[in-house]
């Protein structure tokens, strides 16, 4: 495993294997890199030769302090400086959580030519459910920044709902029954069950700090295509409270939280 320092970009520590520039030129003809900042892709790709290099998946759900989500544009600027050294590129970030990523069944938001797809599915397939093909490089990551919108709209409207029922008399967890049984049921509604009825017993999947940095990013997207993101904007507002309140680095549900002190 090769970590590096978050802040920096620097090398933290690693052991078995080398980092992927030595790996690759020695060995490899595919690399998945799962890197948590643009500027780490950069660094490993200097001095990488006779590379293909497919599949780059940005975040990683196993430790959430690296699963971040980076613009389209750096990810072109990426393809870029791969394809001076001849090395192909992929922009696959995935969608899932730590479930999903256990059982291999994320989906991959996948960005690049269908040349490269085809020869980097393979070892895709080894950890995704399905690949979705969505154009050329920085389609995955507009993919990821809008389901990532879509996260903090859903998630908002899951709190602001068993607020509510709470408020109204109903159990938190027979409220949450009837919505994992409604049309409005989702993946996303029933993998993150139990972090909703008893966050302090589950592991941290997303948190309100990460989640306000990948808005930023929608931002930023939606300014430069002439897109409107009010319901966004909704759910930005709690998440600052969430901030705020000190529950930046715990997991997303702790919106439910900041909206029940907000009811008191």
């Amino acid at each position: 495993m090769w970590k590096r320092d978050d802040s920096s970009g620097a090398a933290a520590s690693h052991q078995n294997p080398p980092p992927p520039a030595p790996i690759a030129r020695d060995a490899a003809d595919k690399l998945v890199m799962n890197l948590g900042k643009s500027v780490m892709i950069k660094g490993e790709l200097s001095g990488s030769e006779d590379l293909t290099l497919y599949g780059r998946m940005e975040g990683s759900v196993k430790l959430p302090e690296f699963t971040l989500t980076s613009g389209p544009d750096a990810e072109r600027d990426l393809a870029r400086a791969a394809a001076e050294r001849g090395i192909g590129f992929l922009d696959a970030p995935v969608s899932g959580s730590i479930a999903p990523a256990r059982a291999g069944t994320l989906t991959a938001l996948v960005g690049g030519s269908e040349a490269d797809l085809e020869r980097a599915r393979p070892a895709l397939e080894a950890m995704t459910k399905a690949q979705h093909h969505l154009g050329g490089v920085g389609s995955g990551a507009v993919m990821k920044l809008a389901l990532n919108t879509m996260i903090a709209v859903t998630n908002e409207a899951i709190s602001e709902l068993l607020v509510l029922c709470e408020r109204s008399g109903l159990e938190r967890a027979a409220a949450y029954a009837a919505l994992a049984d409604s049309a409005l049921a989702s993946p996303f509604v029933q993998y993150k069950q139990a972090a909703y009825l008893a966050p302090d017993d589950e592991p941290v999947g997303f948190t309100p700090k990460l989640m306000l940095k990948d808005l930023a990013l929608a931002y930023e997207l939606a300014a430069e295509v002439g897109a409107e993101l009010p319901a966004v904007e909704a759910a930005r507002e709690v998440l600052e409270r969430t901030i705020a309140a000190g529950r930046g680095d715990e997991d997303l549900v702790r919106v439910a939280d900041t909206l029940r002190d907000g009811a008191a």
